[in-house]
């Protein structure tokens, strides 16, 4: 199957759009907005950390690893010297946070009510000034009104405050909200039921967020939201991926209806066609899937698209397997603590599951089979463009060892196109357990960080940027130990942020970056950054090859 660069950079980006909501939540958390407009105009990482409340030493390396994304994201300006239950609720109709939570969460826990009330109140900041400008004319004609669902009373506050004149205000929501609201002149406040009843009056209220399209300040609210929101995009993905949607549309070989979507759904006696749609709604705006509305008022047909071909279970290559380790509970659950490790440094995985992810993925076969079925699908991903970009080097190669190479799929695709390499895989007793057998492969268990196995060149891909630079440099002190000192070298096939900053994939590589921060100790790496790692790690000679994908290879020398 042939994949075009761009839908492989926006497949990722929509795989880890979860990490643009997660980051904006840690920049929150850690109030970086309000140190930085404090100070009228742009400071330092050193003058932000020392700003964050509660955290006497606060982790440099990681806020500016955070302040990179909220660049890109046009959160901040830079100068130099920024799901489980959705699944399920489409599958049998239902609610996700009532399945999660239970549904009168907010009016059991204080915390939670606080929180959604501040949220609500914070939307009548944003749009109050908007809607009594654009609506004024036509208050002037209401003598009373109410308030549906109006929280704590803001919205209406706003309202009678605003007016020259004296409307009787209303403020109706459930009892247990009216009781938190303050008093307000000319406001009474009713709590009760919306299905049941609703007060008397000239005309009812039910506030949202009013937007002036052609108004440039609010083009940035605008962004901000979906930033906000962004996870519900990789959550949605994950969703199409386990109701296989791609793969039913796929099958019929060209647009089907909604209700044929519904019937290839597996172990779904009722499915909900309405939450379905909804969530094919969101797929198509984010051109996951093309969608027609036939002129004569037929049904709306669904279609496959570029984009939509990564989501096949059984095709290769395939997001599939990446999707669903990067939007795993156990994962997303880390993400939550990022905001702590810059106040004190940490994983945020280890915070979040009392061990290392290596750790767990050793105790936890589920975890691990996902884990490394992740692995191995980047492999497929990668190998149709290293494989040609790098034929010539390989066929002088004698035997290749692939350090911390997962359950085998890369060398044995390298090997595979070059016969004459004598290959081995080598990773940790309990990945290589799980390895099939390969021709003309070696699975080799052991640790990296005693003693490799010894080989004319050593291959690496995406494994150092799993780890710090202490850990690094062992590595590669050992990868030196275990080659040739005149005619070895290591292949590495990773990110490098910068190596070109235009292409379409630098997005991903810093989005990966935050994720090697909340999972591991490593980080992806700039080439000023890697030229430094492999010089202390004894390899003095290295040379940067960009190729068109997301990783770019680095050869070095010993000598």
């Amino acid at each position: 199957m042939e994949i075009a660069e761009n839908d492989e950079s926006l497949q990722g980006q929509q795989i880890y759009a979860f990490s643009t909501s997660m980051v904006l939540k840690c920049a929150v958390e850690l109030r970086i907005a309000d140190i930085i407009h404090s100070q009228g105009g742009p400071i330092t990482s050193e003058k932000i950390a020392s700003g964050i409340p509660d955290s006497p030493s606060p982790n440099i390396s990681y806020l500016e690893r955070i302040m990179r994304l909220l660049v890109l994201k046009n959160i901040f300006i830079v100068y130099h010297p920024l799901s489980k239950w959705i699944f399920q609720c489409v599958k049998d109709g239902g609610v996700a946070f009532k399945r999660a939570n239970g549904w009168d969460f907010s009016s059991s826990n204080s915390g939670y009510y606080k929180l959604f009330n501040d949220d609500m109140s914070s939307t009548v900041d944003i749009s109050m000034r908007a809607f009594l400008q654009a609506y004024k004319d036509e208050l002037s004609s209401i003598g009373s009104m109410v308030d549906v669902g109006g929280g704590t009373g803001k919205a209406m506050y706003e309202i009678v405050k605003s007016l020259t004149y004296i409307i009787k205000g209303i403020n109706f929501d459930p009892a247990h909200v009216i009781a938190t609201a303050s008093a307000c002149e000319g406001i009474s406040h009713i709590g009760g039921n919306m299905f049941v009843d609703i007060p008397s009056a000239d005309s009812i209220l039910v506030s949202w967020l009013v937007v002036k399209q052609n108004d440039e300040s609010l083009q940035g609210l605008v962004e901000v939201w979906q930033q906000i929101y962004a996870f519900s995009t990789s959550m949605v993905l994950k969703c199409a991926v386990e109701l296989r949607i791609a793969d039913i549309i796929h099958s019929q070989g060209g647009p089907i209806t909604l209700k044929q979507i519904a019937s290839g759904v597996t172990d779904s006696p009722s499915l909900n066609i309405s939450h379905l749609e909804r969530v094919m709604r969101l797929l198509v705006l984010k051109n996951i899937f093309t969608v027609h509305h036939p002129s004569d008022g037929g049904e709306t047909l669904y279609g496959p698209t570029n984009l939509s071909r990564w989501m096949l279970w059984d095709s290769k290559p395939s997001f599939v397997p990446l999707l669903l380790l990067g939007n795993n509970p156990v994962n997303i659950g880390s993400w939550h603590y990022l905001s702590q490790c810059v106040k004190d440094g940490g994983v945020a995985f280890k915070k979040a599951n009392g061990c290392d992810v290596w750790d767990f993925a050793s105790s936890d076969s589920g975890y691990n089979k996902l884990f490394n079925d992740a692995m191995s699908s980047t492999v497929d991903i990668l190998m149709g463009v290293f494989l040609p970009a790098y034929k010539d080097e390989l066929s002088s190669i004698g035997s290749l060892v692939d350090v911390g190479g997962g359950t085998g799929k890369a060398i044995h695709e390298i090997v595979k196109s070059h016969p004459h390499i004598k290959g081995i895989n080598f990773d940790l007793p309990h990945v290589i357990a799980t390895a099939p057998a390969y021709e003309g492969i070696s699975h080799i268990g052991g640790s990296m960080f005693e003693d490799i196995p010894k080989a004319d060149a050593i291959f690496i891909k995406d494994m150092l940027h799993d780890w710090n630079d202490e850990k690094c440099v062992e590595i590669l002190k050992n990868c030196r130990k275990a080659i040739p000192e005149k005619i070895g070298k290591i292949i590495i096939v990773e990110n490098v942020i910068g190596i070109n900053e235009k292409d379409i994939f630098e997005e991903i590589r810093i989005m990966l970056d935050l994720t090697m921060m909340t999972l591991t100790t490593g980080k992806e790496r700039t080439i000023k950054e890697w030229k430094k790692l492999l010089e202390e790690g004894g390899f003095p000679r290295y040379n940067f090859i960009k190729i068109p994908a997301r990783q770019s290879i680095i050869e070095a020398y010993p000598i």
